[in-house]
């Protein structure tokens, strides 16, 4: 028993730390490979063939190790394995130099601001495109950590404003400062104002998240019962865009709320005072590597997937199995596929309609 406990608050102490090595490795790797070097961007788009496979290759062991037992992958032979492993990440990184990197060389080192997304399928012929004659910029998204529009900076200055006038308490006296006090915006207000800013900055996209978000904001769900028929017909048009939503929602608010959704909040101060002063990296190089997170994502995502599965099938299949073969002993029998598919199916519609809520705890 104190053995069993003691292996467990090891493994506690253990993980963490291990994974802490590996993170200090990869990005001491990633510093000096690239970030250290006076021109970064060409050394992040040559070298990201070999970050691919080193992601390829340690979510694919992960997989193996931590995926369905019925698969029996962590029973094969070490050269079985090291073989699978390596000749995925091999792949992977086969991949990127194919099309990651020239898709890469067009829109950021020659400046394409025409290459779309899609484009990648063509290969090593991005490397002989020829960008546009007003190609001065590249075109990639801003990953700064504090962003702020014009609505958000003068939210931000009215709060910086009230927090003068209230400290100025010679001027009005203890009546200026109530009243200072009564006008100051509340945090969960400027959050709320925050969101809010960004459905309407969504609104206003040509993608599938704005049609979903334009499609939510123009019907809304009227009086009465859910169930009455003008409810049912505007429910059949938000279903759809609910779906779509919930699927690209969290993303975006992920990033407005690390970036925008805060501003003027005592929490956007503090973050601001603290990455005027942290080292900035170009933009670009920012770009190359948020791909390479993709890989990482979905092996996070399958991994607490087959975690959520196995913690909330074990009940209903104890009690499945021991009302449809009425002998309670049955229960340590294997759980069936069917069960372990529909338990799927009912968490993914849940994390696409409405998971976006359980990101926004997070902030």
């Amino acid at each position: 028993m104190i053995q069993g406990l003691g292996a467990i608050f090891a493994g506690l102490g253990m993980a963490p730390a291990i994974s802490a090595g590996f993170a200090a490795t990869i990005f001491m790797l990633i510093k000096l490979v690239v970030h250290m070097r006076s021109n970064p961007v060409p050394w992040a788009i040559y070298t990201s063939p070999i970050f691919f496979l080193i992601a390829g290759t340690i979510c694919t062991l992960s997989i193996v190790y931590k995926g369905s037992p019925n698969l029996g992958l962590n029973k094969k032979p070490s050269w079985y394995v090291a073989s699978v492993t390596m000749g995925t990440g091999s792949g992977v990184a086969i991949l990127a130099a194919l099309f990651f990197v020239p898709f890469l060389y067009a829109r950021i080192i020659k400046k394409d601001y025409t290459v779309k997304w899609w484009m990648f399928i063509m290969g090593p012929a991005l490397l002989f495109r020829q960008p546009p004659q007003d190609a001065e910029t590249a075109k990639v998204p801003d990953y700064s950590v504090v962003q702020e529009d014009e609505e958000d900076k003068s939210s931000a200055r009215s709060v910086e404003g009230s927090d003068v006038e209230a400290g100025s308490t010679s001027i009005d006296g203890e009546k200026r400062l109530a009243q200072t006090e009564a006008k100051q915006v509340s945090y969960k207000q400027l959050m709320a104002d925050g969101e809010e800013r960004l459905h309407a900055k969504l609104r206003k996209k040509s993608g599938p998240i704005g049609w979903a978000m334009r499609t939510l904001h123009n019907n809304p769900m009227g009086p009465g019962q859910i169930y009455e028929f003008s409810n049912m017909k505007i429910l059949a048009k938000r279903i759809p865009a609910m779906i779509v939503a919930g699927a690209l929602y969290g993303l975006h608010y992920d990033i407005h709320a690390a970036q925008t959704g805060i501003a003027g909040t005592p929490d956007g101060v503090r973050m601001a005072r603290v990455y005027a002063n942290a080292k900035k990296y170009p933009n670009e190089v920012e770009h190359t590597y948020s791909f390479v997170q993709i890989l990482t994502a979905c092996t996070a995502s399958f991994a607490h997937g087959a975690n959520d599965i196995g913690n909330s099938v074990g009940p209903w299949a104890v009690i499945y199995s021991a009302w449809h073969t009425g002998n309670a002993a049955a229960a340590k029998s294997p759980v069936p596929l069917w069960q372990l598919a529909v338990l799927s199916a009912t968490i993914s519609l849940g994390l696409i309609t409405y998971g976006y809520n359980i990101m926004k705890g997070k902030f």
